[in-house]
């Protein structure tokens, strides 16, 4: 006797034959690294997804850490028309991530400097990258399914990285009022014909 499951697979699999639709699912507009999604201003914030995307193949310098090669069936962000020294945090909820640097696709990337950690407020421990951008450079991020992290949605958001603002130490040094400085001169002048007259007298006698 067959099994239900199997039932309903013959059946989804009759409606696909009769409707003529494709039983795939369509790749993603960023299947490909030549169509990644552009990131120019910020903050950046898009739910995305891997399923039906199709392998991409690309060359990196070094393996960047990542579990997922090359070719993957990942989806890809891109980085540009950034100043150069602008600090920016990327972070992906739900899957892993590269960061790649290079200035354009096709040809070799390589491992963006950056600071790699994970979100502990994040609820999918959300793997983030801190790096600064540089004029001339794009930078490329490639979110695939790892066996930890098998997606396949995932969240991913670019933010610029602030730092605190560097604060003048106060003194400590007790401060003298106008009157206090005038008194002080008066005494000074005071002292200094004081001294003057004694010298005087002791020269006559």
């Amino acid at each position: 006797m067959p099994r239900f499951s199997d039932v309903a697979l013959l059946l989804s699999l009759i409606v696909c034959i009769l409707s003529h639709a494709s039983c795939a699912q369509d790749p993603p507009a960023n299947d490909v690294c030549a169509n990644a999604t552009l990131i120019s201003s910020l903050p950046f914030t898009m739910e995305g997804t891997v399923t039906g995307a199709t392998p991409d193949e690309w060359t990196i310098e070094g393996t960047c850490n990542f579990k997922q090669v090359s070719p993957g069936n990942g989806t890809w962000y891109k980085v540009e028309d950034m100043d150069g020294g602008v600090t920016l945090r990327a972070l992906f909820s739900g899957m892993d991530a590269m960061l790649l640097v290079g200035t354009e696709c096709g040809q070799t990337f390589s491992c963006a400097d950056s600071q790699v950690g994970r979100d502990s407020n994040d609820p999918n421990d959300g793997l983030f990258y801190d790096f600064t951008t540089v004029r001339g450079q794009n930078h490329y991020m490639y979110v695939a399914p790892t066996k930890d992290f098998p997606g396949p949605k995932f969240t991913v958001s670019v933010t610029e990285r602030t730092t605190s603002p560097t604060i003048a130490p106060v003194s400590t040094a007790p401060t003298r009022s106008a009157a206090d400085r005038k008194m002080t001169t008066v005494q000074s002048l005071l002292l200094t014909v004081g001294f003057g007259i004694f010298a005087t007298i002791r020269n006559l006698v």
